[in-house]
């Protein structure tokens, strides 16, 4: 939290600086932030293929926003907010569309669709017959206290789980690692995360835990 006012505070002076509203140097400048390293409270990690599969079948009304946000990434307000004007399932290449508004990064950008998740998209427009502007997940869209309820229901362990903690936002965490661990490039692996950097993709989402360490130990001869 120190860190955040720290942040913000230097923000707010360089502001005034740039629009001539303070003549001083910046008294913060020289300030360094507190080091967080070992003092997390927690760490999120990645869904496994069989936690996957369990809370993807724990609701048949849910199981497409499950599905939709580990193969595409998108974050909660971004698969929240998503239309069907955005969905394109009759192109030759099926992809969605995040709107610059909604986007983190503010950035337009098309992302492929996995084929699992294109029948189900299709599945669920047959279903409902949707106008253009109407959400694509609407009145199914989980909220916080539902998520943590089909976690429990798909018997997935979180809070005591030394490995670190589940969250919705571990669905994206999840992409990253099934992307790097099926050999994808880091550099595609970060445009399809739309990550500002490589580091993100390849340091930041990416927890020891839940890579094949001992496996690749094994492999020296």
């Amino acid at each position: 939290t120190l860190n955040e006012y720290l942040c913000a505070a230097n923000t707010f002076i360089n502001w005034l600086k740039r629009s001539k509203r303070l003549s001083l140097e910046n008294p913060l400048e020289y300030i360094e932030k507190i080091s967080t390293v070992g003092q997390q409270t927690y760490e999120r990690r990645p869904f496994t293929d069989e936690e996957l599969r369990r809370l993807i079948a724990v609701s048949a009304y849910r199981s497409v926003v499950y599905l939709t946000g580990v193969h595409t990434g998108l974050r909660r307000k971004e698969l929240r907010t998503l239309v069907w004007a955005d969905v394109f399932l009759d192109s030759p290449n099926p992809h969605i569309v995040v709107q610059a508004k909604n986007a983190k990064n503010r950035k337009l950008q098309p992302l492929p669709l996995h084929p699992e998740v294109a029948a189900a998209l299709k599945k669920l427009e047959e279903e409902r017959r949707p106008a253009r502007t109407d959400r694509v997940f609407y009145g199914i869209f989980p909220k916080r206290e539902t998520f943590r309820h089909d976690l429990k229901r798909a018997g997935i362990q979180n809070s005591d789980d030394p490995s670190g903690k589940l969250h919705f936002h571990s669905l994206r965490h999840t992409l990253n690692h099934r992307l790097q661990e099926n050999g994808v490039v880091p550099t595609v692996a970060q445009h399809l995360m739309r990550h500002s950097t490589i580091t993100l993709t390849s340091k930041t989402y990416i927890t020891s835990a839940s890579l094949p360490l001992a496996e690749a130990i094994k492999r020296v001869p």
